[in-house]
């Protein structure tokens, strides 16, 4: 594409029909069946699958075109090819690279996202026993508190009943004073 071309969905679309090598609608079609759910035009197939789709695509043209090449001259053949930008060779060639380097690069991308994954998965395990670790804690000072608590108040009670015998002992020990003085 040249520099200051702006690029429209058109000529995006035009540019990949191009590439794929598709000369007429029966080749959209069948491109259509390869890369849909089931042949029907409302769900594509998954992005890991879609190369090998494409692959069995450019096998099932290939086998289309030496069919209709058989029943035409060899000149017209020439012609057909000088029209595509890659032959079908290079086109099936290149979407076998295409896929082994994709596959690559796929297969490294998803190491390291296990990778990191097990690390999540390892720091939010140590999480979990934190929190279980404090809820345990949380637990046992409630139980300390409640102790806690139960001796203060015995020994509130203690304290009471000692002062009222106190209390009690002195005005017992003022009564009697009292009376010996009587």
């Amino acid at each position: 594409m040249n520099p200051g071309v702006e690029v429209t969905q058109d000529r995006r679309t035009e540019t990949i029909l191009i590439t794929l090598g598709i000369r007429n609608s029966s080749e959209l079609d069948l491109l259509l069946q390869h890369i849909t759910v089931n042949g029907q035009c409302q769900q594509l197939v998954d992005r890991d699958k879609l190369i090998n789709h494409l692959i069995e695509y450019a096998k099932e043209l290939k086998k289309r075109r030496d069919q209709s090449q058989n029943q035409t001259n060899q000149q017209k053949t020439e012609q057909s090819n000088k029209q595509g930008i890659w032959s079908l060779e290079d086109v099936t060639k290149f979407w076998k690279e295409l896929g082994q380097i994709a596959c690559t690069q796929k297969a490294t991308t998803w190491n390291m996202l296990e990778q990191t994954l097990k690390r999540y998965q390892e720091v939010l395990m140590g999480r979990v026993d934190l929190v279980s670790r404090n809820d345990e804690l949380a637990s046992q000072n409630e139980e300390l508190r409640g102790l806690l608590q139960q001796y203060v108040e015995g020994e509130k009670r203690d304290l009471g009943n000692a002062q009222m015998e106190q209390v009690g002992q002195q005005i017992g020990n003022k009564n009697s004073r009292m009376a010996a003085r009587k």
